[in-house]
Formats: C-alpha cells, sequence, structure tokens
C-alpha cells in the first residue's frame, strides 16, 4: 500500500493530555520515588494492563504490574497487582545501585509472546536488556543486549537480544530535539505508514547518570515508510505534547514528558507517559484531517 500524501505541516496526527492516570501510592516502599514511563499490554483474557516502572528509594527500579480502569471508554485509574520484575540478575544490580527501568513492551504474534524491552540498571551502568513473557507477569529474561546469535528468532527466541543489520533512523532536527530523540512506544500502524512517537530532549546534559534537570522533554512523532522503516517520510517540527501541566513540570526530573506506551480502547488509540519521572500521564492520539 503506498503512503498517503502528507499535510505541509508533517505529521497530521495530534496528542491531547488528559491527566494524570496513576500516581505514587503515599507510604508504598517500592513507589518512595515515583512512578513512572510505563508499558502496557493484554493479558489472554483481554484485560489491559498497565507495566510502571516503579521507583524505591534510592532510585532502584522494579516492573510493576496495574490494571487499567476504563470509564466512558477512557482510562481513568488503575488497580495495583504487584511487581512482575525486580532486579535481580547480576547485570541488572550493583553494590550501590540497581534496576529494571523503562519497559516498553509488544506482542508477537508468530512467537506468541510479549516482548520487552528494558534498561539494566548494573555494574556498568544502564544498558538494554530484553525479556519475553506469555502472560505479562512470568518474564524470562534473555540478557543483556547484545546476546547469544541464534540462526532465527522463530527457532529460538533469544535471538531477540542479538542486534544485527540495523542502521540509523533519525538524528535530532529541530529546536525542541537538538540534544538528543529517543523511540518511545513500538510503532503504530497507521494509513500512512508506521507512526513512531518518540521523545526529543532541548537544553544542556549534564555528565553522571542521575536526573537531567536542565533539559527538557517533549513528545514528537515520525512516519516511517511502511516497506522500510528505516525510512522517514515525515516528522513533526515542533512538539504534539511539551511538558506544560503542573505534574510534567514538577517532579524528580522537571520539564519532561516521556512517551512509553500506546493502546487502542473502544478505536480509539491512547499513549501513555511519564510526568517529570513521578507520575504517569495519558493522552489521545488523534488523526487531523486533511483537506
Amino acid at each position: 500500500m503506498p503512503p498517503a500524501p502528507l499535510v505541509a505541516t508533517g505529521v497530521p496526527y495530534r496528542l491531547t493530555r488528559l491527566g494524570v492516570l496513576m500516581s505514587a501510592e503515599p507510604g508504598a516502599e517500592f513507589e518512595a520515588e515515583g512512578v513512572l514511563n510505563p508499558a502496557s499490554g493484554r493479558s489472554p483474557d483481554g484485560t489491559l494492563w498497565l507495566l510502571p516502572r516503579m521507583v524505591a528509594a534510592g532510585n532502584v527500579s522494579r516492573v510493576g504490574i496495574a490494571e487499567i480502569l476504563i470509564r466512558s471508554g477512557r482510562p481513568a485509574g488503575v488497580r495495583r497487582d504487584g511487581v512482575v520484575l525486580a532486579p535481580d540478575a547480576g547485570w541488572e544490580r550493583s553494590h550501590d545501585h540497581g534496576g529494571v527501568e523503562d519497559p516498553r513492551t509488544t506482542w508477537i504474534d508468530s512467537l506468541g509472546v510479549h516482548v520487552m524491552s528494558y534498561v539494566a540498571f548494573g555494574p556498568l551502568g544502564p544498558k538494554p536488556a530484553v525479556a519475553v513473557s506469555r502472560d505479562l507477569r512470568s518474564w524470562r529474561r534473555l540478557g543483556p543486549v547484545p546476546y547469544t546469535p541464534a540462526d532465527a528468532v522463530l527457532k529460538d527466541v533469544r535471538a531477540l537480544a542479538h542486534v544485527r543489520s540495523h542502521r540509523l533512523v533519525a538524528l535530532p532536527e529541530y529546536d525542541y530535539e537538538a540534544v538528543k530523540i529517543g523511540a518511545g512506544p513500538p510503532p503504530l500502524r497507521v494509513k500512512e505508514g508506521w507512526l513512531l512517537v518518540h521523545h526529543g530532549v532541548s537544553g544542556t546534559l549534564t555528565e553522571g547518570w542521575g536526573p537531567q534537570r536542565h533539559v527538557r522533554y517533549s513528545a514528537g512523532a515520525m512516519l516511517l515508510d511502511p516497506d522500510d522503516p528505516g525510512t522517514v517520510l515525515a516528522r513533526s517540527p515542533s512538539p504534539l505534547l511539551e511538558p506544560l501541566a503542573p505534574e510534567e513540570r514538577v517532579g524528580a526530573a522537571p520539564n519532561v514528558v516521556f512517551p512509553t506506551a500506546i493502546e487502542e480502547i473502544d478505536g480509539q488509540q491512547f499513549v501513555f507517559y511519564g510526568m517529570a519521572d513521578s507520575s504517569i500521564g495519558v493522552a489521545s492520539l488523534d488523526r487531523m484531517e486533511t483537506p
């Protein structure tokens, strides 16, 4: 299917902020420093789940699970249901820090598994890692990336953790992403191709692994070629969502909007995102009608 014509302004989609979906529960040990940057998915029975990064004292992160409560066709809150991934492996912890952070998940039907990419904060600092699950609760670690190569993913799922044949897709181009850009949720198939919601960073980065307090994270989007996702067809010259709400401007890392998950509810797409590294927000994703 050839890409549809695009509007002159770039990507014909918009994000509309709907508010806070999940904040740290007072007195909860594993949420002492916030909940943020979630993954998401549906269990075999069709229930929609959020997998938030939960930060305990000392900046130690776990991946939790919470049912997304829906009211009038919109996410309206969550029901917590425990922890599904903790920093138990050697590459996820060190003597003075540790964590499993910023999960992203996608269901791969041909493999029959949810695939999670996450950041393992281990002895060598933050490194990408991969895990798989059939039910969003029991996760099998495949290890840090790169890991053991295999001839084909269909023969050995561990090949998911081996990076090869990768190439550069995009670099910073506009002011709101001048410092760096990063991928958000798994790309969404739309009529124009693949819609990739991403984050863009402006400001000044400081050295180290701690919170960055002199930068601004906003959400943008790109359209990728449906037959060659490494080719960018269009991108948003200005943010689709930027840190303007109080919960996005004040927190553990101020001025942050960090999109990490997309789900469909009754035909409507919703984007879930981290707010100032402290809470989780939700926004509706809509296509703008073009002339």
